[in-house]
């Protein structure tokens, strides 16, 4: 086992357990020399869009000939896909090295950080000592709590407001909204998508801190064309100091992985030609407003196709709505289950998705039967759910 393999598995097994608030981070930071503070960057909250979004401006501004930071989360096939500069990931070397400086100074300091806030301050470090120009960070849950929160950014952007992680986050749209409002900072600008509550809770929020604030106003069925309007709004707000190169707008239409990430048949090359579908869409849709836009922009692009669906439910989130959703478009639904994911009882199970897994080893074969069910069917197949569920999918896929 290398260097890198050995820290990143102490990163996992020491710190898995989620612990909102900003004090241990805050503390790490500035025995680190503050490097939240090292270099400029645009702060991303929001229950949907906010890697696509982040994405999206890190795109225009590498481009446009900026040394650009790209801060995102969760990854699928490695963790060092979190962590870039100008698209490419932090090298094995790098994360080992910084790491070892970070837990050097978590021991010295008798102060130990969580999974996610050890990441979010590899990130920093890592970009400070690049240095980078600008960074884009985007929260990992929540926002007034969220480890990222420590940056002093040169925006704030908040995509839109939904359910999820309302076992943390709150119950109501309200709750969701205000802890989402914490990133919101003193005289900085503030973008909103047009899918945020339109109550005015952030514009009076903005307004007390002194905040002008920026509506994306137009509302788009197609959740790419909201997306790079909210990158684009926050590219215009940002100084005068940063110059967009006019051929660099072309960066509004790049997207992380896996959304809506369209595989034909003929490229499923891992798959049996007897078992393959007619297409595969991949997407990290996971909640019900996440999964309702996405199956409208199915429905556009393939509107006569039947739907094979193969997802699983993450902690959290309302299964009996997701699987109830999902049952009205898909002929029908296989559910794979891993430590991530929420176990749901035999009746949920059984009334909803008949052919299912918990056993980690049977995925692959869970999978393998929904693409002969679609290719028998002449279906598609549309796999969503977590970046997590995305990971074990596609390596089924891969794995034939």
């Amino acid at each position: 086992m290398t260097t890198f393999d050995t820290l990143l598995n102490k990163l996992h097994s020491d710190s898995s357990t989620i612990k909102l608030g900003l004090d241990r981070v805050l503390l790490l930071d500035n025995a680190l020399g503050c490097p939240s503070k090292a270099f400029p960057s645009i702060h991303i909250a929001g229950t949907n869009g906010k890697g696509s979004v982040a994405t999206k401006i890190a795109s225009v501004l590498q481009q446009s000939g900026y040394n650009t930071g790209l801060f995102t989360s969760p990854h699928i096939d490695h963790f060092s896909e979190r962590i870039q500069i100008n698209g490419q990931p932090i090298t094995e070397e790098s994360c080992a090295k910084l790491l070892k400086r970070l837990f050097d100074v978590e021991n010295a300091h008798n102060t130990f950080a969580t999974f996610f806030e050890r990441t979010t301050l590899l990130a920093l470090i890592y970009f400070a000592n690049k240095p980078v120009d600008i960074a884009i960070i985007e929260t990992g849950l929540g926002g007034r709590l969220d480890a990222t929160n420590i940056i002093l950014p040169l925006l704030s952007v908040i995509t839109s407001i939904s359910y999820d992680h309302t076992n943390i986050l709150g119950n109501s749209i309200e709750e969701i909204a205000r802890e989402k409002a914490g990133i919101i900072k003193a005289h900085t600008p503030l973008i909103l998508g047009p899918n945020t509550p339109p109550n005015k809770l952030f514009e009076s929020i903005a307004k007390e801190k002194k905040c002008p604030v920026s509506r994306v106003q137009e509302r788009y069925t197609c959740y790419d064309k909201e997306n790079q309007a909210i990158a684009k709004k926050a590219l215009e707000t940002l100084p005068k100091s940063f110059c967009i190169d006019d051929k660099a707008w072309s960066g509004l239409t790049d997207n992380p992985a896996c959304r809506f990430d369209i595989h034909q048949r003929e490229t499923l090359t891992a798959l049996p030609k007897a078992t393959r579908p007619k297409a595969v869409i991949l997407d990290v849709a996971h909640n019900p407003d996440g999964l309702q836009r996405l199956f409208q922009k199915i429905a556009y692009t393939f509107p006569k196709e039947s739907i094979v669906c193969v997802t699983s439910i993450a902690k959290g989130r309302p299964p009996e709505q997701i699987l109830s959703f999902l049952k009205k478009h898909a002929i029908k639904i296989f559910l794979i289950e891993n430590e991530m994911t929420s176990h749901l009882d035999d009746e949920t199970m059984t009334k909803y998705a008949p052919q299912q897994t918990r056993d980690p080893k049977e995925i692959a074969s869970v999978v393998a039967d929904g693409c002969r069910l679609a290719h028998e069917r002449n279906a598609i197949i549309v796999a969503c759910g977590s970046c997590y569920t995305m990971h074990t999918i596609t390596q089924a896929l891969n794995a034939g």
